[in-house]
Parts: structure tokens; C-alpha cells; sequence
């Protein structure tokens, strides 16, 4: 763009943090810092997704011997956002 007489650029912003749920959050655009001579600008805003993340719960492998009850059953998780879950038990 440097050629082009543009100088700067546009801000952009959002109503979404890491803590927003799944839904969908405008992202808004403005001049910010953009100059030109030969440019009258017009902005479109867009928006952000925010999609459902995926869990995977998993049966764990159990061996038991025969005619002995059956062991205790558990599962497996995969998928937490660790930074989000991090210190939670």
C-alpha cells in the first residue's frame, strides 16, 4: 500500500473476550490511523463465531479375570481448554 498514498491502518474491535460464550459478536471497523489523498474510505463490519468446542469422553480399557466382578469403570477426557480449566479438579 505504500505506493498507493495509504498510510496507517484501520482499528478494529470486538464485543468477544475469552470468556464469551458460543454465539456470534459483531467485529467493528473504523478509520483508526488511515490517511489518503486520493481515497475516501467506507468500512464494513463483519463478525467473530464463537463455536462450541469439542469434548471427547472416552470408555478406559478394563481386564478382569474370569468369574471375578467386574472392575470399577471410568472414562477419559479429551478436549478441555486448559488454560480455561487450569487449578479446577
Amino acid at each position: 500500500m505504500a505506493t498507493s498514498g495509504i498510510t496507517g491502518a484501520p482499528s478494529l474491535s470486538t464485543t468477544a473476550t475469552a470468556a464469551s460464550g458460543v454465539g456470534s459478536y459483531p467485529i467493528t471497523i473504523a478509520a483508526g490511523t488511515l490517511a489518503a489523498a486520493n481515497y475516501t474510505f467506507t468500512f464494513v463490519n463483519g463478525s467473530l463465531s464463537v463455536t462450541a468446542a469439542v469434548l471427547t469422553i472416552t470408555a478406559n480399557d478394563q481386564t478382569k479375570a474370569h468369574g471375578a466382578v467386574n472392575p470399577a469403570l471410568t472414562v477419559s477426557y479429551s478436549g478441555f481448554d486448559q488454560r480455561r480449566y487450569a487449578g479446577q479438579a
